[in-house]
């Protein structure tokens, strides 16, 4: 004879549950955090309201900002009880339409100070522009400041007037400025004008000498006379 045993399961029976966050997300876990987007969140909820009570189930998100000048990445994401925090990115600054660059070490992003640098016959308006922002409200937009131009340089009124009359159809005399050189009565052109006949067109432009860079009018004309035109 043998005896027989009998297993049976005790109750109360094992559930499957899922698991939930119970605690708001630790924003230290965030650098450049600076405000919560209930927005972006699992039925626009207001995170740091997340309790025991009233958690967040898993898979639920929560959204936030960074600070100015950052641009977060993803979400707070509830996974099995546990956030998984987003991160933030610099941003960048536009760069301007510039006659010239503007040279940033490591690119031009948020906290970067790059140097001024103009083309040849134009003038920086500072020797450099940090990408900063003006605004506190989280995720505000760099721009360069001081605001970055290269402004054409001046060249002056055209030197050489012996025996000749200029006009200028601008008033401004810079590097992108044209002239119009007339021979009076019993001149002519010469030098590297000679072959050239009636009105010569002066063009302002910038010259290198010796590493320092000048303005001047392209073209000493030189004005043969007098004699028979």
């Amino acid at each position: 004879m043998f005896d027989r045993y009998f297993a049976v399961f005790e109750t109360p029976y094992p559930t499957c549950e899922s698991s939930s966050c119970k605690v708001p997300p630790d924003v230290s876990t965030m650098a450049n955090f600076a405000a919560w987007d209930p927005n972006r969140s699992t039925d626009n909820r207001y995170c740091p309201d997340i309790s025991p009570s009233d958690p967040l189930p898993h898979g639920g998100v929560c959204g936030a900002l960074c600070a100015p000048g950052w641009k977060v990445q993803d979400l707070y994401r509830c996974d099995q009880g546990q956030f998984q925090a987003p991160s933030c990115n610099r941003m960048t600054c536009p760069m301007p339409q510039l006659s010239g660059r503007l040279e940033c070490a490591e690119g031009p992003f948020f906290g970067a100070t790059c140097a001024l640098l103009c083309d040849p016959g134009y003038v920086p308006s500072d020797l450099q522009a940090s990408c900063i922002t003006q605004s506190m409200a989280p995720e505000a937009e760099p721009s360069f400041m001081p605001p970055a131009a290269c402004t054409p340089g001046l060249c002056g009124d055209y030197q050489w007037l012996e025996g000749a009359s200029v006009a200028y159809p601008s008033e401004r005399r810079d590097v992108t400025s044209r002239a119009f050189l007339t021979c009076s009565s019993g001149y002519k052109p010469a030098g590297a004008a000679l072959s050239l006949e009636g009105t010569v067109e002066l063009r302002s432009v910038a010259r290198s000498s010796t590493g320092r860079m000048s303005r001047r009018w392209s073209g000493r004309w030189l004005l043969q006379g007098p004699g028979p035109v």
